[in-house]
């Protein structure tokens, strides 16, 4: 019995001993990823982003002469700090410890392959250079993911709005913006303004009419910072109201080109459509 009684105590030992040594082994290989890059990629590689969500929307991002563009939204033009700006997040993202490693978790954080709230795919050319999936959010601009090949589900800093799925929340916005400092005539409707001296004054302006300058510099800078909402198509359609615009701009660079826009009202809707001569496509204006 007292030998039975040492070999036990023998055996306890030995199996404490491998808990513990097993316990530092995978501690120190975890410890030794924590806090190094989640994903390896070169920003200046990529050339098409593709983000996929829940239900089924997707968006394309290709880039092209260093400019980025949305292939199946019109081909528009992107905005390239803000595409920029989510690869930058994404190449920063850092490994930790995981919160959990089962499938069933997988589902409840919605990082599955066929449950999850973004997907997001990273390529050079044909090359997948990386890819995640972007779950729910345990707080504020925190949310859970895990990488293909991994069961590891961590929690980083992102969040998924920043992985829109709405081609149109990519879209340059700025697009018709134009230098106020290289205009050298506007015709706004009625109104004719020319560079005089630095500033834009009325064309008819004489010695006895009093103009207000900063009304005229408010106005010029509201035409010439104007800003899209969306993209209204490649063909013009009697709804927009452009056969009969509510308002014309004309606008002369000190370059000599010259660009008119139309501003058609949208039958029955609180909202215009803006077509430049020097566009293809049109473009949603909000009323304001």
């Amino acid at each position: 019995m007292k030998k039975w009684n040492i070999l036990l105590s023998i055996l306890l030992l030995i199996q404490a001993g491998l808990v513990i040594l097993t316990s530092t082994i995978t501690t120190n290989i975890n410890a030794s990823t924590v806090d190094q890059p989640l994903l390896h990629f070169r920003t200046e590689h990529i050339d098409t982003v593709l983000i996929q969500g829940p239900d089924g929307k997707q968006v394309r991002l290709d880039r092209s002469d260093g400019s980025w563009r949305l292939p199946e939204y019109y081909n528009a033009p992107a905005d390239r700090n803000q595409v920029e700006q989510l690869l930058e997040k994404l190449h920063a993202l850092k490994r930790d410890w995981p919160v959990a490693t089962t499938k069933g978790a997988e589902k409840r954080f919605k990082v599955a392959p066929d449950a999850f709230e973004r997907h997001i795919l990273l390529y050079n050319g044909e090359h997948l250079e990386a890819e995640l999936y972007v779950g729910t959010s345990p707080s504020f601009r925190k949310v859970h993911i895990r990488l293909p090949n991994s069961s590891e589900i961590i929690v980083v800093s992102f969040a998924a709005f920043a992985a829109e799925t709405k081609a149109e929340k990519w879209l340059d916005k700025q697009l018709l913006k134009i230098n106020a400092a290289v205009i050298k005539e506007l015709h706004i409707g009625d109104l004719a303004l020319v560079r005089k001296d630095d500033v834009m004054v009325p064309i008819t302006e004489s010695p006895d009419t009093a103009v207000d300058r900063k009304k005229v510099e408010q106005l010029v800078n509201r035409i010439t910072d104007i800003k899209i909402s969306s993209v209204a198509g490649t063909e013009v359609r009697s709804v927009y109201g452009l056969d009969n615009p509510a308002l014309t701009c004309t606008i002369t660079l000190n370059n000599g080109k010259t660009t008119t826009w139309k501003f058609g009202k949208k039958k029955d809707e609180e909202s215009y459509v803006l077509q430049a001569s020097n566009q293809d496509l049109l473009f949603n204006i909000p009323a304001w």
